[in-house]
């Protein structure tokens, strides 16, 4: 079982079981030469190496390989990003609701992350940008 930060929990027993078929090769072919870029982009041409070394791709496989290069994309990235939070149901200014804010924090995996801030200091400081 794997449990993400924001409270979703995955089962992974039967992961294998359920996803040791083979892709084939036609399919890849077929899909990836889709008009519809977006079905297209999920099924990219399978790399020479792999296609030459092994006859069969299972989903597994695929799977690990595309999570590969997911890892190696991110690792070379800085990501910067901002994440707002709502204070208060009412949608109005100056009413912070800390049980809602924390809440949210939670639910979006911000108290996790070292961020140099206790939780207290969060919940009592808000800064407001005008653009």
């Amino acid at each position: 079982m794997v449990t993400l930060y924001c409270q979703v929990t995955y089962q992974t027993e039967i992961f294998l079981d359920k996803n040791k078929e083979y892709v084939v090769a036609e399919h890849q072919e077929l899909l990836g030469a889709s008009n519809c870029s977006f079905v297209a982009g999920l099924f990219p041409p399978l790399p020479e190496e792999s296609s030459k070394s092994s006859k069969f791709s299972s989903i597994c496989s695929r799977f690990k390989q595309q999570l590969q290069s997911l890892l190696e994309t991110l690792s070379v990235t800085e990501p910067h990003y901002i994440r707002c939070v709502k204070p208060n149901n009412l949608l109005k200014p100056s009413i912070f609701e800390n049980s809602n804010i924390l809440a949210r924090l939670r639910f979006l995996g911000g108290l996790w992350r070292p961020l140099g801030l206790v939780v207290p200091d969060i919940l009592q400081e808000s800064h407001s940008v005008n653009l």
